[in-house]
């Protein structure tokens, strides 16, 4: 319209404006949801990949290895850790990376328009991270004990619950009960530290972030005064400065959570590297066992010194001896759960070391003293023994039994 004539509404203009901020609002949802389903299907995938592939990095390993470790710890890195990896993958780092691209993005575009508002919005930032680096070492120490109380709680809520028969059988609450009672306060403690110390530092480095607003109202009321720039860029800058730091605040309160998570990935990370039981050749025809000067202890105690001993194919043979003898110990060296600390093992004449493992076990059935039973069928717990045996095999072996 021309300056002396009426301003005149172009409806027209006005529905292609509406059109076009619906069609690019119904394209932000269906990125946004695309980019959901996307980051959470990998999320959960991967983790579930990460299980089967950790529970069967466990099987190779050791049983020495796994004795030394509390079955509660295990189960919390199978379980607990990776569904911290869930959380971290799904939620934290999609809030981080935008919390991080949007402030870029802002600082770019408006630095074009005017630098000294720009520079003023981002004025805190530097202080933000120079907090958040210096109390990154903090964090990770009271992750770490954080992460520490919540393994030593769940190993003694196990405890507790397995051994449910006796406690209630005999009518004790005693000792177990106070150490589990102990484990919960202690993990109760740890939040409360966790929380009350990084939460309020974390909360400084967020202010100081939005405090750009309040430096872009300073700065831009006095270029305004100044005739350096418009209402209408103020205003740009306003709007602009709500809408960038929620995103970024955001992701600095993140920060902390995706840190301890990550330090979960850390120990999955150690658990599969662990070494696994070596050897690759087949295990010979011949059945004949062999101890040659075998000496093996668990830590600084030894059990076997030096023993030798020969176990004929075709004939029984007895181990006899008091409790804490060795004689398990001697069952498991020739069934290779452990490898002796000096002497060799050989089966059939060949070194146990140079075979597979479970081609090795193939070989040997073993009944041990205290039975586990899998949640599944009596026919299934059997067939584990050999999985290709048939239903007619299975009920011949249970009769046998």
């Amino acid at each position: 319209f021309h300056a002396k004539e009426q301003p005149v509404l172009n409806i027209q203009d006005l529905w292609l404006l509406s059109g076009a901020m619906i069609l690019l609002g119904a394209l932000v949802f269906a990125a946004e949801l695309m980019a959901y389903r996307a980051t959470s299907r990998g999320a959960y995938t991967s983790s579930a990949e990460g299980r089967v592939k950790l529970a069967e990095h466990i099987r190779k390993l050791p049983l020495g290895f796994l004795m030394s470790k509390d079955p509660g710890e295990l189960g919390h890195t199978m379980m607990n850790d990776f569904t911290q990896i869930e959380n971290a993958v799904s939620h934290s780092l999609p809030q981080l990376v935008s919390g991080a691209a949007v402030p870029v993005l802002a600082f770019a575009g408006l630095a074009f328009i005017d630098w000294r508002v720009a520079v003023a919005m981002f004025a805190g930032l530097p202080a933000a991270v120079l907090i958040l680096w210096g109390i990154s070492g903090l964090g990770r120490r009271l992750g770490q004990s954080h992460a520490k109380a919540r393994i030593i709680q769940a190993n003694c809520l196990r405890e507790y619950l397995w051994g449910m028969k006796v406690i209630k059988a005999y009518n004790l609450r005693g000792e177990n009960f106070t150490r589990l009672e102990r484990a919960f306060y202690r993990f109760m403690q740890e939040s409360v530290r966790l929380e009350g110390v990084m939460g309020p530092l974390v909360l400084v480095a967020v202010a100081f972030i939005q405090s750009g607003l309040s430096l872009i109202t300073v700065v831009g009321v006095y270029l305004l005064l100044g005739g350096e720039i418009t209402v209408p860029l103020l205003a740009v800058f306003l709007l602009a400065g709500t809408h960038v730091f929620d995103p970024l605040a955001v992701a600095i309160m993140r920060l902390p959570v995706f840190k301890y998570d990550a330090m979960a990935g850390e120990r999955i990370v150690s658990l599969l590297g662990q070494p696994v039981m070596t050897g690759e050749e087949e295990p010979p025809a011949k059945h004949d066992i062999r101890l040659a000067n075998v000496t093996f202890g668990y830590g600084e105690n030894s059990v076997l010194d030096n023993v030798s001993a020969a176990m004929k194919e075709g004939t029984l043979t007895a181990i006899v001896g008091p409790s804490g003898s060795g004689k398990s110990t001697l069952l498991r060296l020739i069934a290779r759960f452990y490898d002796p600390q000096k002497g060799e093992v050989l089966f059939g004449g060949s070194d146990e070391r140079a075979m597979d493992p479970e081609k090795l076990m193939k070989k040997i059935s073993m009944v041990f003293q205290d039975v586990y039973l899998f949640q599944d069928t009596i026919g299934n717990n059997i067939r584990y023994g050999r999985e290709e045996a048939t239903q007619k095999e299975i009920e011949a072996a249970a009769r046998e039994a």
